[in-house]
């Protein structure tokens, strides 16, 4: 079976680590003690590993989730949006064969998206996923997700990354996460687990670790 590994980014809150619990609850990857304890933690806090994480609501250190489909296997290497743990972020991009990007819809782009951006560029990162989220904030606005859209590919345009896709999400809620949403209607394009199985998977350029 493929296997694809992607790591996932993005600025502190822009609602990374919220989009990844939604992906896997909604592909039907969590264990049912997971599932049970979202009774009483967040989406979020599901993939937060250690506790000191979940107290300060921030990834700290890299953190590895396996889930499979039909046909695909994945590792998600779940990277901290922190500028302290920058280093960290570099090493789980090491071993991705591309990326996902989140990006608050109404904040927009960060400082820290642009460094986000600029090195998973210089490790040869060329095929990019950038999830618009909090969709639900701008009433799944075309117009605002649009703007953003374009402003970013100005921003790819000074870096060599050659395949991009945006697509509007609302993570709390599973739009466009692994089912298509009717909230966004005016999106034709593919929702962000279809759009990663049909990523052609090409070895990472640095391949440091064995997973």
């Amino acid at each position: 079976m493929d296997l694809l590994k992607f790591v996932i980014v993005g600025s502190v809150d822009d609602g990374k680590s919220t989009l990844l619990g939604r992906l896997l609850l909604d592909s039907g990857s969590l264990c049912d003690d997971q599932i049970r304890d979202l009774k009483s933690i967040s989406l979020a806090h599901i993939t937060d590993g250690l506790r000191s994480e979940r107290e300060q609501g921030i990834t700290m250190d890299i953190a590895y989730r396996y889930f499979s489909t039909l046909g695909r296997r994945f590792v998600v290497i779940d990277a901290p949006g922190h500028f302290e743990y920058i280093s960290k972020m570099i090493t789980g991009a090491t071993q991705a064969n591309c990326g996902v990007v989140v990006v608050d819809v109404e904040r927009g782009i960060q400082s820290q998206t642009k460094k986000h951006l600029w090195l998973l560029a210089l490790l040869g990162i060329d095929d990019l996923i950038f999830c618009i989220n909090k969709m639900d904030a701008v009433q799944y606005s075309q117009s605002r997700f649009k703007e953003l859209a374009e402003q970013l590919t100005l921003l790819l345009n000074t870096l060599d990354i050659r395949h991009v896709s945006f697509i509007p999400v609302a993570a709390i809620y599973g739009d466009n996460i692994v089912f298509k949403s009717a909230n966004s209607h005016w999106y034709n394009g593919a929702p962000l687990l279809k759009t990663l199985q049909d990523i052609k998977s090409t070895p990472p350029v640095f391949e440091t670790r064995v997973l």
